[in-house]
């Protein structure tokens, strides 16, 4: 490739949204964090790291790698915490599983956005 000397007509997606292949046999809840593999298939556990949260639930129990099709975004999301508090904010927090964050881990989640009375407030992606 070479730089370019004119106008270029870029394509471009909303950088929020994405369409991941589910690995085969997991089952994904909407609302929960989606995680991907090595291959970079969509797992509902912790793998290897955090995509996004999922939009809807997909159920690929029966099917191969990539049969199914997660939609994931990022953003800031509400996760349950029993670790975390208000002096994290601005911490990387952890993946204790699809719909928990703590303050320890192996899978980084996101940054802490917040902690309130109803979560951990976490920027995913």
């Amino acid at each position: 490739m070479t730089a370019a000397i004119k106008d270029l007509n870029t394509p471009r997606r909303n950088g929020g949204q994405f369409g991941d292949p589910v690995a085969a046999g997991e089952v994904i809840y909407g609302g929960t964090l989606v995680f991907l593999d090595a291959e970079g298939n969509a797992l509902a556990a912790p793998g290897v790291k955090v995509r996004g949260v999922a939009e809807h639930g997909v159920d690929n129990t029966a099917g191969a790698a990539g049969d199914k099709t997660v939609s994931t975004c990022v953003g800031v999301f509400q996760f349950d915490t029993t670790t975390l508090t208000r002096a994290d904010i601005g911490s990387a927090v952890y993946a204790a599983d699809n719909a928990t964050v703590e303050k320890t881990g192996t899978v980084i989640a996101g940054v802490l956005a917040d902690v309130d009375a109803f979560g951990a407030w976490v920027d995913v992606g």
